[in-house]
């Protein structure tokens, strides 16, 4: 028999007693039985053709499921780990709409809505921790107003360089409530429609309103707030202790040992709650979502924080595992995706260490 060739983009996952074969291009789950199983092995050593045997019922069909291939398939270049190749590959929209008309897609588009929000709504939409409470100050949303939205623009720059000076409470309060909290009230298009609020409407896009990110703040030197690490409670715009402080070395030992929010004021970890977004958007594609929402917070806070004189720098690259703990998430069903940070210094992307290192 001429060779046959596995498709490249195949996982195994033992689950349940069983053996899946995921794939993910085609987003296509099969359950196989050892023969199954046995029969792919011994395609992928070549033993089929070592042997010169003939094309068995059990090739047909993984033939007509496209997981064997008459052709080799073609491997793209990509320069990143096989993990984020499947995530990549596998959170792709490859189904066709089937939809005939606008007022179809629309009819399908409700019931399914409808579906989700009777059967898998949380009852909460607000994320609550435990441990004790300190109420922030109402926003001053005039001091928003000091520059015009091209200077702030022009004035957001990433620094590395702060000078351990305090933040006031005032602009941290105006700071997290216009970033994250409910800037806009209730949401007035909806109930104007006589629809039901199911997500939330802030200064940053979320998909379905949902908003699944939420923000912890690490306080180092706001006068009126004890240092420490706090969750910010959106819906009574306040903070709520999870746990102790963090020095600027172990702060920097979250960011995998970057030294670049050493002497901030302040730092925040945007940290997603999946189980938000699960409900509605059940999709793998929907973890795509939830890393563009962390984005849009990212730079709305940005945005904000030069209107109010406050400098910034942000990561990704951030201790997951030891940051979930610090924070106490499980890491899984709510995690951290970056950092932020805000306080005053020299305004340059270049850390003072590096100019230190070349001179020495």
């Amino acid at each position: 028999m001429s060779k046959l060739h596995l498709n490249s983009d195949l996982f195994f996952l033992l689950k349940d007693k069983d053996i899946i074969l995921w794939d993910y291009q085609n987003h296509q789950q099969f359950s196989l039985t050892l023969p199954y199983f046995d029969r792919l092995l011994a395609h992928s050593r070549g033993d089929m053709e070592a042997k010169g045997e003939a094309l068995d019922d059990i090739d047909q069909h993984l033939l007509k499921e496209g997981i064997l291939l008459k052709d080799a398939p073609i491997e793209p270049t990509w320069q990143w780990d096989k993990l984020s190749y499947i995530f990549h590959i596998g959170t792709r929209n490859v189904v066709e709409d089937a939809h005939t008309s606008t007022a179809e897609w629309l009819a399908d588009y409700i019931a399914g809505c409808e579906e989700a929000v009777e059967e898998r709504m949380p009852k909460e939409s607000f994320i609550k921790r435990e441990g004790a409470f300190t109420p922030l100050l109402a926003p001053d949303l005039a001091s928003l107003n000091h520059l015009p939205f091209s200077e702030i623009l022009k004035q957001r720059q990433t620094i590395r360089n702060f000078e351990g000076k305090p933040v006031s409470l005032e602009i941290l309060s105006t700071l997290l409530f216009v970033t994250f909290g409910l800037f806009h009230g209730p949401w007035q298009d909806l109930t104007d429609a006589g629809l039901r609020e199911v997500g939330m409407r802030k200064t940053s896009p979320s998909g379905g309103g949902l908003h699944p990110n939420e923000a912890y703040v690490v306080i180092h030197n706001v006068p009126g707030i004890e240092p420490g690490t706090y969750h910010y409670d959106v819906e009574r715009h306040g903070l709520v202790r999870v746990n102790d402080a963090l020095s600027d070395e172990g702060v920097a030992a979250l960011c995998m040992g970057q030294p670049f929010g050493n002497g901030s004021a302040f730092g925040v970890f945007i940290v997603s709650y999946f189980g938000k977004m699960w409900w509605k958007y059940p999709h793998s594609r929907g973890y795509r979502v939830v890393i563009l929402d962390a984005g849009h917070l990212s730079q709305t806070f940005q945005l904000v924080a030069t209107s109010l004189g406050i400098l910034t720098w942000m990561t990704a690259n951030i201790h997951d595992v030891n940051v979930s703990k610090q924070l106490k998430l499980d890491g899984v069903h709510q995690a951290p995706l970056h950092f932020l940070t805000g306080g005053y210094g020299q305004k340059s992307a270049v850390y003072k260490g590096v100019k230190e290192h070349f001179d020495s």
